[in-house]
């Protein structure tokens, strides 16, 4: 899997973000799943057990959901998790990438 696609994201708490983490591939994905027939904030929350107003948040880019929602998130609605990721996450997980053979040799 190639992350070095990431343009922003986000952290893996449930932070409140800074303006420059907020507009993340994640969030861009649930505004748009948010647009199809049927699917809203009441019925992703209500699907999650959780408040309207985390989904809301999500939605907004102030906050990131936590990694375990994030992979919910992926089965629910087909975002990725790692979409979540802010840029310098996803920069280190490609360094990581490319490091990793060496050390295995």
């Amino acid at each position: 899997m190639r992350y070095d696609i990431f343009m922003t994201a986000v952290d893996l708490k449930p932070d409140i973000l800074t303006n420059n983490e907020r507009d993340t591939l994640g969030r861009r994905a649930l505004v748009t799943a948010l647009r199809r027939p049927g699917i809203n904030q009441a019925s992703v929350a209500g699907s999650m057990s959780k408040n309207q107003s985390t989904i809301s948040q999500w939605r907004s880019g102030n906050v990131r959901p936590e990694a375990h929602l994030r992979c919910a998130l992926e089965n629910l609605l087909g975002i990725p998790h790692w979409y979540w990721m802010t840029k310098e996450e996803a920069e280190l997980v490609q360094r990581m990438a490319e490091v990793a053979p060496r050390l295995a040799a």
